[in-house]
């Protein structure tokens, strides 16, 4: 389990790389991960971020809220009047990728909260960082 009240993306511990096979194949990224929140109106986004590729490194597609974004995915808690009892969600996101790059490429699960403290990776569930390098 891992935690963060910062407005920032936070890098969670999840990282896979990736040697692509041509520069012209695509990278399909799929996240699944848990999200937990003690408070009212905690916002927990999540995101991904890569190293290498022919464009730079960063965070993919500007990941602003919004779920207009296929690479970008949010809960909000909504507890019980009593903020002993935690309020838990499941959150997933996917970003087609073209890193245009045949050396290795890495990506990042991470994570940000608009308020309060947010938790990610809960429980007994298990998270996951899956890469699918898809032929052109």
């Amino acid at each position: 389990e891992q935690s963060s009240s910062s407005a920032t993306w936070v890098d969670g511990d999840l990282s896979v790389a990736i040697t692509p096979a041509s520069a012209s194949n695509k990278v399909l990224v799929l996240i699944s991960t848990t999200t937990k929140a003690y408070g009212s109106s905690v916002f927990t986004g999540i995101g991904i971020d890569r190293s290498g590729g022919a464009s730079g490194d960063g965070t993919l597609g500007g990941q602003g809220w919004g779920l207009t974004r296929n690479h970008y995915a949010w809960a909000e808690s909504y507890p019980s009047i009593s903020t002993t009892e935690p309020d838990i969600n499941s959150a997933h996101a996917s970003y087609l990728d073209s890193p245009g790059v045949t050396s290795e490429v890495t990506y990042k699960f991470q994570f940000k909260s608009t308020y309060g403290t947010c938790y990610v990776q809960t429980g007994d569930t298990l998270s996951s960082l899956v890469l699918m390098e898809i032929g052109a």
